[in-house]
């Protein structure tokens, strides 16, 4: 029989290149023929096509999520939407990430992770999922708010950092660049108008928040664009037909191309979900994917704009939102036509700590 040490080195490469993303780590770690053979640029080019192919044709989402204060890949398949499956399948936890780092928020852009560990100050680290590899930034300040990005015309990876004075009056922001040997260089950016909420979200090497209303203007996205290091004027969002009450908005990236906005009003229980077109720092333009009249499972008890996590498929038009209810982690699906289903994903382990993630593509970078 022969062994698998002995295989030719083309055969052996075949059989590599099928193990999942989340698997690579231990196949570094078997031995330095493996090792060297998983950091080949050819191989890794191979890998890559194979793990994107096999996704797509499995119709799945990969999203990496933060449960517990774990970093956990997760499989996310719509395909059975509107037919008498298994609901419970659809939403697949492939593994851990990283142990035992504790991590409250991890945000991604261009097959990088940005991780916050939890505690009294967010320390930053950097993870490729795809390559195992890991990078602490050192924090300067105790919980300042993080964004990761890149330059569009070299691929460089940077994070942005800011810190609110005190009352508010002003915003100090510093950028890391992480194929540099440096540290933190503070910009000279006047933001007194950037009246963000909510977490950051990654398009195309860009990082764009939502924007409450102020003054004459109304509710917007303000992009920071990493290639000029410069806030872009705040480009405007969709007209949509929850202006009138209480709502959350929120924004979900879909591949690595477009950026979804969820417009959700709480006391009729009605639900629109909005996709780009086209988005770029200084164009954007939208259509509408989904409306839900029956999210009663996201009532606002358990949906709150910093919670969970939600991730659209284009083509089912239906979407995955991730939430706390009580003690127990879930999942729900919406669709159109009054489609709903819930998933327990098991009972949580931790009180302060609800599901929160972002959706995952593995890339080279």
């Amino acid at each position: 029989m022969t062994k698998i040490s002995n295989l030719p080195g083309d055969l052996l490469e075949e059989i590599l290149s099928r193990v999942p993303v989340q698997s690579m780590k231990q196949v570094r770690f078997t031995c330095k023929t493996w090792n060297t053979l998983s950091k080949d640029g050819s191989f890794k080019k191979k890998h890559l096509v194979q793990a994107k192919a096999k996704a797509a044709a499995a119709r799945e989402i990969l999203a990496v999520m933060v449960i517990d204060f774990n970093i956990c890949l997760m499989s996310i398949n719509l395909h059975g939407v509107h037919k008498e499956e298994d609901v419970e399948s659809s939403i697949k936890c492939k593994g851990k990430l990283i142990k035992p780092i504790v991590v409250s928020h991890v945000y991604h852009c261009g097959g990088l992770l940005l991780c916050l560990t939890e505690g009294r100050i967010r320390q930053p680290m950097v993870l490729n999922p795809y390559s195992g590899q890991t990078r602490r930034i050192f924090a300067r300040n105790l919980r300042p708010a993080y964004a990761i990005g890149y330059e569009t015309r070299n691929s460089y990876y940077k994070i942005l950092t800011f810190l609110q004075t005190l009352y508010g009056k002003r915003v100090r922001y510093e950028i890391f660049e992480l194929d540099c040997e440096g540290s933190w260089r503070v910009l000279d950016i006047n933001s007194e108008c950037q009246n963000r909420i909510g977490g950051s979200v990654s398009v195309k090497g860009n990082t764009y928040w939502y924007a409450y209303p102020k003054g004459e203007m109304g509710e917007s996205l303000i992009c920071f664009d990493f290639t000029r290091e410069i806030f872009r004027p705040n480009l405007p969002l969709p007209s949509h037909s929850n202006d009138h009450g209480h709502y959350t908005v929120r924004l979900s990236s879909v591949g690595e191309e477009k950026l979804a906005v969820l417009f959700q009003r709480e006391d009729i229980s009605r639900m629109e979900i909005w996709i780009t077109d086209k988005i770029e720092p200084n164009d954007v333009s939208w259509r509408m994917l989904l409306v839900s009249v029956n999210t009663g499972p996201l009532s606002r008890a358990q949906f709150k704009p910093r919670d969970g996590g939600f991730f659209v498929d284009e083509e089912k038009k239906a979407a995955v939102f991730f939430y706390k209810d009580t003690s127990r982690n879930k999942a729900c699906i919406i669709g159109e036509d009054g489609y709903l289903r819930e998933v327990d994903l098991g009972k949580s382990t931790e009180d302060y700590c609800s599901p929160f993630g972002c959706s995952y593509v593995p890339s080279l970078a």
